[in-house]
């Protein structure tokens, strides 16, 4: 967490995990809610170079189910 922290006050971290011969597995994959976009933003630009955790990592905005199905609904709908 102190990573994502650097860019700005984290809110939650959730950790992605899958069960594999009944023990629990990281998927790899992390989701950072920042309490404001600016600090998301910053995070964005600038944690896929930050080898702090001794990888490159592949950063993005997170969408939820939610958000993407509505999206879909305005480019499938567009005089909504």
């Amino acid at each position: 967490m102190t990573e994502c922290e650097k860019y700005g006050f984290v809110d939650t971290i959730t950790l992605k995990t899958k069960v594999e011969d009944s023990k629990v597995m990281s998927r790899g994959i992390a989701i950072v809610q920042y309490q404001d976009k600016a600090s998301a933003a910053e995070a964005l630009k600038k944690l896929p170079f930050d080898t702090a955790l001794g990888e490159l990592l592949d950063v993005d905005f997170y969408q939820s189910k939610e958000s993407r199905m509505q999206e879909l609904e305005i480019k499938n709908n567009p005089f909504q």
